[in-house]
């Protein structure tokens, strides 16, 4: 496990997968946050992550983490942010592109 010494206050909403905008604005907290805290690899950006999910996203995540530890596929925080977009906000990268481009 992890210690992370919390540097900065930040109020961090916790993600249930219930709100398809929240899930982008959540994440953006949490790397702003990772970023303050000076936690910059990716297991300690994923335990950061695993400690503001609730309900559901916690059981999906446990379920992803466990799937990564043994797979072919990179255990790391843009597999995971893909991989979570997809299951919970049913988009694909160039979708989530589109849509934060228009933010601007």
């Amino acid at each position: 496990m992890y210690n992370f010494v919390h540097k900065v206050n930040i109020n961090l909403s916790r993600f249930d997968g219930e709100n398809n905008q929240d899930g982008i604005r959540w994440i953006n907290k949490i790397e702003k946050y990772s970023e303050m805290c000076n936690i910059y690899g990716d297991n300690e950006k994923l335990s950061v992550l695993e400690m503001y999910m609730d309900k559901t996203t916690t059981d999906w995540f446990l379920w992803w983490d466990s799937t990564m530890k043994g797979g072919s596929l990179a255990r790391d925080c843009n597999t995971f942010k893909k991989k979570k977009f997809k299951r919970f906000e049913d988009m694909e990268e160039i979708n989530l592109y589109n849509k934060l481009s228009r933010l601007q």
